[in-house]
């Protein structure tokens, strides 16, 4: 399958795997990222690739180093052999490879309070429809909140919304865009589609 990559973007990592567990990606129950006392480690390696994003359009290179470490700490999360909640309270966080103390506080904050005040700010004005586009393959942070702002997405089933304005060729309208990154973008979202149906059809049949 053929993934679009605009132009100094690149998909960061497979996600499938959180796309099906984390998101009802194709119905009008679509659920927005959620933080909370409890939150497993897929949860978290999203919220910090989230967070990651979010130091990306607010301002790329005054917080290069900020992303490439949320980045790094995500996929050390997401792979990490034990639950990141467990490790806390046994005051081993800090035993998780490129998870550092400012991170490290971070989350702390939200296994004691079920939310960060450092991460709700850097969030702060983006729109929570740029993350969930950002769950289809080879859409970055940069072309989501494009997407987003631009087609005016709904907030209630962003994914299917962008399928639907692609299919009408709103997307090859948009400046930066064509027929060829619209056509990419469809074949992404069925190609995700047709792995859903195949991995989890519990789930597809609850989304459709």
């Amino acid at each position: 399958m053929k993934l679009y990559h605009p132009k100094g973007e690149k998909e960061k990592g497979d996600f499938l795997g959180s796309i099906v567990r984390r998101y009802n990606l194709f119905g009008p129950k679509q659920l927005i990222m959620k933080v909370s006392k409890s939150m497993s480690n897929l949860e978290i390696a999203e919220l910090l690739r989230a967070v990651a994003a979010s130091y990306q359009l607010k301002d790329e290179e005054k917080n290069k180093f900020r992303i490439i470490a949320y980045q790094k700490a995500a996929d050390a999360v997401e792979h990490a052999s034990s639950e990141l909640k467990d490790l806390w309270d046994e005051g081993k966080l800090d035993e998780v490879p490129s998870v550092g103390k400012s991170i490290g506080k971070h989350l702390g904050e939200i296994f004691r309070r079920g939310r960060s005040e450092h991460f709700e700010e850097v969030m702060k004005g983006l729109p929570n429809q740029m993350f969930e586009l950002m769950a289809i393959p080879g859409i970055g942070a940069k072309t989501a909140y494009k997407l987003a702002t631009e087609l005016k997405i709904s907030k209630k089933d962003s994914v299917g919304s962008l399928e639907k304005l692609a299919k009408k060729g709103k997307i090859a309208q948009l400046q930066g865009f064509g027929k060829d990154s619209e056509k990419d973008i469809l074949e992404s979202i069925a190609g995700v589609k047709v792995m859903v149906k195949r991995d989890e059809p519990q789930l597809w049949e609850i989304s459709i």
